[in-house]
């Protein structure tokens, strides 16, 4: 056995056996978070949001490590991410405690070299932490980019395949020139943020009965840039278990930073007949308190639809709020109704930009996203930055859209507004304007062919502000950003039954 290790050892860049004689155990997940602690200070702010490099906590990694179910005897364990090892040194201390395994074999990709080392002494720790329980471990570190390696080998019949893959990818966006946009698109889709394309090559890499376990933020659950993710994801494997932080501040605290995030686990399996777990926690620190609900997978995939967007309910309130929009079958295009983004984009349109008092030269309203409020369009407003008119010429025109009646709904709310959709209704009472200009911040709904009643456009506008949306809403968007897309998605009911909102508020 002690050959065995000096030569797995070796393999990690340690060869001497007084260093396996003298080298104090400890329990392998603490001693790779220290091992991060440690590396931490030796790198500025910088560094790590380039490389996207913000490490799991202890807790955080012991809780993913709890997902696994599984149970074999030998277990293939891909790290795509290493950093200094806490995740797969965790994970393994998980399943020798949860398991009769007797075999493990990992494999670590991390192509920062100035992490390696760290990375090194932790699977050292690991490698004799294993052998005091008589488990034979083969390791190998991989310094390179794990997208560009797994983009060559994922069609390769003789590629390993793992049978857990767990990761907490880097969180940054691509450059549209960076290789590795060009080089992924075939297989996962046309993708700028990093941490999708190591979702979507890591459920190509599980064996037929493989898991996967990510901490993500929850972003590619919707929107238009992550349909092609979902859709190709959603084919490879099954959700089966999410878990929600409630705090923007849960899991990277000690990095500053702020993110909805959310623990998945995935299967490779093509059953979308089963169940979902769902739970939920304020932060890391009452994880042992978590919520918790079961919830079929059909409920909260709708597979049939190109979207495939992904609802994550966390109240059974919110669970009743999907069944009531699934039992809507209208979207706003069934009652020729569009939506668009306010085309006036401010650095672009600086010369066209004017204050109140502007004379000598026709002008015409610019709405912007502070004159967007809760059923109240509150316009003009004295923001100085804010400028509340255009400049109406052949130049500006098509910056314009004519005067109607309109509904406009903030494209981003703030993390202490009350509401996720923020709506106004516009009814054009402002005859001596004949066009309206919308800044890019503001989406804008409109009759394709004709114009909003104003019936129509305070009773769809009271539906959007509702609480009943506002928890739709929240199933599935963790930022603040509300698309063009999202709106156009949403279910509604007839018509006629919104006319009647409108008359039982103003009767």
């Amino acid at each position: 056995m002690q050959e065995e290790i000096i030569a797995v050892v070796q393999d990690v860049g340690y060869c001497s056996e007084n260093v396996l004689t003298s080298y104090s155990i400890e329990a392998p997940g603490s001693f790779a978070e220290k091992q991060g602690l440690v590396y931490r200070e030796t790198v500025n702010s910088v560094h790590k949001k380039s490389k996207g490099q913000f490490f799991s906590p202890f807790e955080l990694a012991k809780f993913m490590a709890s997902f696994c179910s599984i149970k074999s005897s030998h277990i293939t364990i891909l790290d795509p991410g290493c950093g200094t090892g806490i995740l797969c040194c965790t994970l393994v201390e998980h399943l020798v405690d949860n398991s009769k395994v007797k075999s493990i074999e990992l494999t670590c990709y991390e192509n920062d070299p100035d992490i390696i080392p760290y990375l090194k002494k932790s699977l050292l720790n690991l490698q004799r932490w294993l052998n005091k329980r008589n488990i034979k471990f083969l390791t190998k570190i991989v310094p390179d980019d794990f997208i560009i390696c797994a983009s060559q080998i994922v069609n390769d019949k003789n590629a390993a395949k793992y049978d857990v893959v767990i990761s907490n990818p880097p969180y940054f966006k691509l450059d549209v020139t960076d290789t590795k946009v060009a080089l992924t698109e075939k297989e996962i889709g046309r993708q700028f943020n990093i941490y999708s394309m190591f979702m979507a090559y890591a459920a190509k890499l599980l064996n037929s009965a493989g898991e996967m376990i990510f901490v993500t933020p929850r972003s590619f659950a919707s929107g238009k840039y992550f349909r092609g993710f979902r859709d190709k994801f959603l084919r490879v494997v099954t959700i089966e278990k999410i878990h929600v932080f409630r705090s923007r501040r849960a899991i990277f605290r000690r990095d500053g930073v702020l993110q909805d995030n959310i623990i998945l686990k995935a299967v490779k399996k093509s059953d979308i007949t089963g169940d979902v777990i769902i739970t939920t926690s304020n932060d890391l620190q009452d994880i042992n308190q978590q919520e918790h609900m079961r919830i079929a997978l059909s409920k909260i995939v709708n597979y049939s639809s190109s979207e495939k967007i992904l609802h994550i309910p966390t109240t059974r309130e919110e669970e009743k709020v999907l069944e009531i929009f699934s039992s809507w079958e209208n979207k706003l295009s069934d009652f020729d109704i569009k939506v668009s983004t306010g085309r006036v984009v401010y650095f672009r349109a600086k010369e066209f930009l004017l204050p109140e008092d502007s004379e000598n030269c026709q002008k015409v309203p610019l709405i912007w996203l502070h004159n967007v409020n809760n059923m109240l369009f509150d316009w003009p407003l004295n923001y100085k930055q804010c400028h509340q008119y255009l400049k109406l010429d052949a130049k500006s025109q098509r910056l314009t859209i004519p005067n109607g009646n309109y509904i406009f709904v903030r494209r981003f709310s703030s993390k202490d507004d009350k509401h996720r959709l923020i709506a106004a209704p516009y009814i054009n009472n402002n005859p001596e304007f004949p066009a309206l200009g919308i800044e890019n911040r503001v989406n804008y709904l409109y009759k394709a062919n004709g114009m909003f009643t104003p019936e129509e456009v305070m009773g769809l506008s009271e539906l959007l502000n509702s609480e009943i949306y506002n928890q739709y809403f929240h199933t599935f968007s963790g930022s603040l950003n509300i698309s063009a897309t999202e709106l156009r998605e949403l279910s509604i009911p007839n018509f006629e039954e919104i006319k009647l909102i409108n008359n039982q508020i103003f009767k």
